[in-house]
């Protein structure tokens, strides 16, 4: 399985391998960034298909995460930060943690829980790795109000979407610690 299988799999196709999927090890995720891919057509639409997202440990036991604003382009094109006055675009921060609810065998990655815009903090995304022990290649779901009123007949009136995460780099602990100073406190 790579990248662009994913892409071009139907939603009932990603939906059975998010069912399948097992959860990620958080400690194998931190310190690591991953090329993320929106997929549907609300990403489309909005113009944020491509994102890039970390993955950190804090102190203690506890994870965190953040997206970083990428140039949007085909995801065949080169991943490229979008810098605002010469600085990434740091955005889209969240707890990690062990899905509780929809995906008991994915992590959730809940934007409710650190500092946001109060549009991202409806977000609530569910990953699984694909390939049993290969954290290299995730699969995603984002669902927006994950809370009662989201869902109307049992159907969401934001529909989910589905995004890939590929491993891109491992973060050093110098830029790590700077991320950590400057968006988290401990």
């Amino acid at each position: 399985m790579n990248f662009q299988t994913l892409s071009q799999m139907s939603n009932n196709q990603l939906e059975d391998l998010m069912q399948e999927g097992k959860k990620p090890n958080m400690t194998e995720l931190a310190e690591k960034e991953y090329n993320g891919w929106n997929m549907g057509l609300l990403p489309l639409l909005s113009g944020l298909q491509k994102f890039r997202k970390g993955f950190q440990k804090q102190d203690g036991n506890y994870f965190t995460g953040y997206n970083v604003l990428m140039q949007q382009n085909h995801f065949n094109k080169t991943w490229e930060k979008k810098l605002v006055n010469g600085e990434p675009q740091i955005f889209g921060f969240y707890e990690v943690t062990s899905a509780q609810d929809r995906y008991l065998n994915a992590l959730q990655l809940d934007y409710n829980t650190l500092k946001n815009k109060k549009v991202e903090e409806w977000l609530l995304d569910y990953i699984v790795e694909i390939e049993p022990g290969n954290p290299d290649l995730l699969l995603g779901k984002a669902h927006v109000l994950p809370i009662t009123l989201f869902y109307r007949w049992n159907t969401p009136i934001i529909p989910p979407t589905f995004f890939i995460l590929e491993k891109f780099r491992d973060v050093s602990f110098e830029e790590s610690q700077r991320l950590k100073k400057r968006f988290y406190k401990n």
